[in-house]
């Protein structure tokens, strides 16, 4: 059974929750709101992918019909684009809202030094 688009969002907010769930008291507020709006993008970008898949980035475009027909990108795949870097940039914020780790994790501390140094 495909599940409506509110309710795959519920559920992304859901394991988003989960995911964040360390985020300290001061930050609550905005993380919720962040967490909200990547839950609505990710659900969003999961149709605009289907949407891509099934009928490809671009599409037959035609000025008139004394003009040669060219394939040209489908506005669907300029707002994936647009999306996915808004959905990247939420993340990241939501991402620099949780605790440092104090743990010795080597693979951890160049993951974080890379996304610091962004």
């Amino acid at each position: 059974m495909d599940l409506t688009k509110d309710q795959r969002i519920k559920k992304e907010v859901s394991a988003l929750k989960r995911q964040y769930k360390c985020i300290d008291k001061l930050h609550k507020v905005n993380a919720e709101r962040l967490i909200s709006r990547a839950a609505y993008q990710k659900a969003t970008l999961d149709d605009l992918e289907a949407d891509l898949d099934a009928n490809g980035w671009t599409e037959p475009f035609q000025q008139s019909d004394k003009c040669d027909p060219y394939d040209r990108k489908r506005p669907n795949a300029d707002l994936y684009v647009s999306i996915s870097a808004q959905y990247l940039r939420t993340m990241k914020q939501l991402d620099a809202m949780l605790p440092k780790s104090s743990g010795n994790n080597a693979t951890n501390d160049e993951l974080i030094a890379f996304l610091e140094n962004d």
